[in-house]
């Protein structure tokens, strides 16, 4: 839950960024610090509470690499220039952290139906989840690059 609200965060903070961006003035900046930090609460969150919900310790890392770098992106935040342009990319790396959650939340209750037809395919062993969401996230299959499969047989 609090992953699925991290997730939606970085989409209305590119939003609101966006609008500032595009002339929407200084109320849109500022709903973007507040919905920076409301975000960065969540993460913190998370962080704490993952240990308290005896999650596998995948689940652990990756709240805590999202803590981490959720913390790192608002320090680049005040920076200028070269560095200050790791605050953006700091939010894909949040994005991508809290989507792994999301997708290890959800692996329990996919409906069975997409499980069997292959649409979704999910490690069961704790140690193997991190690396089977990072290689979907990333095979050139997920990127669309050089797929060949036909449909169903």
């Amino acid at each position: 839950m609090l992953a699925g609200a991290i997730v939606l965060g970085v989409f209305v903070q590119v939003y609101l960024i966006g609008s500032y961006i595009f002339g929407a003035g200084q109320g849109a900046l500022d709903a973007h610090k507040s919905v920076g930090f409301t975000v960065h609460g969540f993460e913190v969150l998370l962080f704490l509470a993952a240990p308290l919900a005896w999650l596998p310790r995948v689940d652990l890392v990756l709240s805590m690499l999202l803590a981490v770098c959720g913390t790192l992106q608002i320090g680049f935040a005040g920076a200028d220039k070269w560095v200050g342009g790791l605050h953006p990319v700091g939010a894909l790396f949040v994005l991508v952290l809290a989507t792994c959650l999301c997708a290890e939340a959800w692996s329990g209750i996919a409906p069975p139906s997409l499980l069997s037809r292959g649409r979704m395919r999910f490690a069961y062993h704790p140690d193997e989840r991190l690396a089977l969401a990072l290689h979907q996230l990333f095979s050139p299959i997920a990127l669309g690059v050089g797929e060949t499969h036909a449909g169903p047989r």
